[in-house]
């Protein structure tokens, strides 16, 4: 979820995330297993399906996709200085 705020004091609206995420949370059986804090409180938060997979296995999800990502940035620039 993207900014995870109550109120944009730039624009002077509020914002509905917080409440709507932990109500989604809350009614669906969804959990928030990562918090990241920005320096204008526009926070962003992670949230999971309880039960649906632990956070290690997101990790080496992650570090895989995130590996093959590299990868495959490498082969294309490969191709095109061969060009």
């Amino acid at each position: 979820m993207n900014d995870y705020t109550l109120f944009d004091f730039t624009q002077g609206v509020p914002y509905g995330v917080i409440h709507a995420t932990n109500e989604f949370c809350i009614t669906h059986g969804w959990e928030m297993v990562y918090f990241a804090f920005q320096q204008h409180m526009f926070n962003d938060v992670v949230i999971k399906e309880l039960g649906s997979f632990s956070i290690e296995g997101m990790r080496a999800r992650f570090k895989r996709s995130l590996r093959a990502a590299v990868l495959k940035g490498r082969r294309f620039a490969l191709r095109e200085s061969r060009s």
